[in-house]
């Protein structure tokens, strides 16, 4: 199966570069494939540090879109998908006996704390403007219904938007674990495994692709993309070059379908379109 379109994505990919190779174009043109991007950090950080950014002016990433039908792009200036953080709180205490829980640190109950207090201290705590959200999806503690256990550990994963947001959260998470957990007598060890920060597309290259596209497209096969909480490793590209994360359009008609879902289809015309809006845009970025 697709998954998350990343076949279609290399597929597009060699396109552009089999097109872009056949014309006389004033310039050089750098494809870069994506490995690891499923993996956490993403693979990006490695090709970065290989040198794969050096020299280059503008980037340009596409991604398909189920949510569009085929044919057309979405685009959006500014944020189009979220930063993608992990946290592991790991709580401790003496542990004991179901029947004498004032004896001892009733760690359950100290987990459901955290995990039902930090979302909600958290939305108080940043400004609601912000697109964040924080779900936890892992909660694994004791070995019988009777007794009290001595750890319980919890994994989750925070994302946002806002890129001011997330340079704080990292402080912010550890700050309101301990401030839950003290009162109840539990020990908190926090451990925050920054990942990627949210995509940031840049206006001037936005407004490039959109003349480019509706240039080969008609300008009725342009829409608002969404702010997706997704994360993507296309962010760290970002950080150094100007450019921006372009949606393709791939949803097959009367189908209803998302990504990473077991039921994702992807219209392969879509790798036409993507293949010409590619071309089109590297082109005019190329003057």
């Amino acid at each position: 199966m697709h998954a998350c379109g990343h076949d279609a994505h290399a597929a597009i990919a060699f396109g552009i570069a089999l097109v872009v190779n056949r014309l006389e174009v004033d310039g050089r043109v750098r494809v870069i494939f994506q490995p690891a991007e499923e993996t956490f950090p993403g693979g990006a950080y490695e090709l970065l540090r290989e040198g794969v950014a050096q020299g280059v002016d503008a980037i340009l990433a596409f991604h398909v879109d189920p949510s569009l039908r085929t044919g057309l792009v979405g685009l959006r200036r500014g944020p189009i998908t979220s930063s993608a953080d992990r946290c592991f709180i790991t709580l401790e205490g003496p542990g004991g006996h179901t029947a004498r829980p004032h004896q001892t640190v009733d760690l359950i109950y100290a987990a459901g704390q955290v995990v039902t207090q930090m979302p909600a201290l958290i939305d108080r705590l940043v400004d609601a403007r912000s697109p964040l959200t924080i779900v936890f999806g892992q909660i694994h503690g004791g070995t019988a219904d009777n007794v009290i256990p001595t750890t319980v550990e919890i994994s989750g994963t925070l994302r946002t938007a806002d890129h001011e947001v997330w340079e704080v959260l990292p402080k912010l998470v550890d700050r309101l674990v301990h401030e839950i957990a003290a009162p109840l007598g539990a020990t908190a060890t926090t451990h925050y495994q920054r990942g990627l920060p949210p995509v940031v597309n840049h206006t001037e290259i936005v407004a490039s692709v959109e003349k480019s596209a509706a240039r080969v497209l008609g300008s009725d096969h342009l829409v608002e993309a969404h702010l997706s909480m997704g994360a993507e490793d296309f962010a760290r590209y970002l950080e150094e070059i100007p450019g921006a994360l372009i949606r393709l359009g791939c949803g097959l008609p009367e189908t209803r379908s998302d990504l990473h879902s077991a039921s994702f289809l992807l219209d392969e015309a879509c790798l036409e379109t993507g293949i010409r809006v590619g071309v089109a845009a590297v082109l005019d970025l190329l003057g």
